[in-house]
């Protein structure tokens, strides 16, 4: 075939591919699994270089696809397969999708299938391989399998294994990973979360106001989230010490932080520190900003659909009525 005709097939491989990864992006996930299946029956057996590396690329994007629809354990395959088949070669793209298909299948194991202690050495693994690396991709990679296998010892209940991981998180340089990347920061905030729950309150309240000063002027949804967890954690610590000042302080910053902001994640912690400030000024005897604050929890997602905050509110509603009874 002239160089005409393997560009032109490259060309197909690369629609093929974006068309996939943007169905998948728009949620349409049955037929990105048909369009990863044309690139690989089109290109599946191929040669050429460059057709190989969209095999791959869509060997993985298939796996994603399938987590996410329910099928782990075809995506597992999917992911073995990536890693048997390309674990030899040397070029770049392969090596990043190897990485990708173990941190994947682990993250699937510990996420989606509740076996954490099977996904640790995978997370392992993927750093062994590829921490050293001198490309940023794959050392990105070896920081996101970090920053996964910090969350899966902490939901073992392993906080101290979990907060050494974070802390090694936090080192990493920006040619390996960003500070300012999502699992960056949200293994920074779990790193404040690890510490308090260890007693280091004053340590975790740094680490907090780390968080906040890092991302929280940034515009990404993801960092924004990050710094209402962060205040939302902060909060919790000074009100677990019997500070309630700095306390309600954390949560009104949350409040005016986010506003009126429509996307769930950030309403879910809009709600949450209302609930928070409510729940505080209750306990401390503060009876009338309290009711003030329990109305405006209602005020502003009463009729919500997002499930957490529907039964946020219908937690929040017989305390409520019981304060207007009084």
């Amino acid at each position: 075939m002239d160089g005409f005709g393997q560009s032109d097939r490259a060309r197909d491989a690369w629609a093929l591919y974006s068309k996939a990864f943007q169905l998948a992006e728009d949620g349409r996930f049955d037929e990105a699994v048909l369009t990863y299946d044309d690139l690989l029956a089109r290109f599946g057996e191929s040669n050429d270089s460059v057709l190989k590396e969209y095999v791959a690329r869509a060997l993985v994007g298939k796996g994603v696809t399938l987590d996410r629809l329910g099928k782990t354990a075809e995506a597992r395959l999917l992911f073995d397969w990536v890693r048997q088949t390309y674990g030899d070669e040397a070029g770049l793209v392969f090596r990043e999708q190897v990485a990708r298909a173990l941190g994947n299948k682990a993250f699937a194991l510990a996420e989606l299938d509740g076996d954490r202690e099977a996904a640790l050495p995978i997370y392992d693994e993927v750093v062994r391989r590829f921490g050293a690396a001198v490309e940023p991709e794959l050392r990105e990679q070896a920081v996101l399998a970090l920053a996964n296998k910090a969350w899966a010892l902490y939901g073992l209940g392993r906080t101290d294994e979990a907060l050494a991981v974070c802390e090694q998180v936090s080192l990493a340089s920006p040619a390996e990973a960003s500070p300012r990347s999502k699992p960056v920061a949200d293994t920074l905030v779990l790193r404040g979360t690890c510490l308090h729950e260890l007693g280091r309150h004053q340590d975790a309240i740094a680490i907090f106001d780390d968080a906040v000063t890092l991302y929280g002027a940034s515009n990404d949804v993801d960092l924004q989230t990050a710094t209402a967890r962060a205040l939302t954690a902060k909060g919790a610590v000074f009100a677990q010490l019997g500070e309630p000042e700095p306390a309600l302080a954390a949560f009104d910053d949350v409040g005016n932080r986010i506003g009126s902001d429509s996307r769930v994640s950030l309403r879910r912690l809009a709600a949450t520190a209302l609930n928070n400030r409510a729940s505080l000024l209750d306990q401390s005897g503060r009876r009338e900003e309290a009711q003030a604050a329990y109305n405006e929890l209602l005020e502003r997602f009463d009729g919500d659909e997002d499930a957490f905050i529907h039964e946020l509110v219908e937690r929040t509603r017989p305390r409520l009525n019981w304060l207007t009874s009084r």
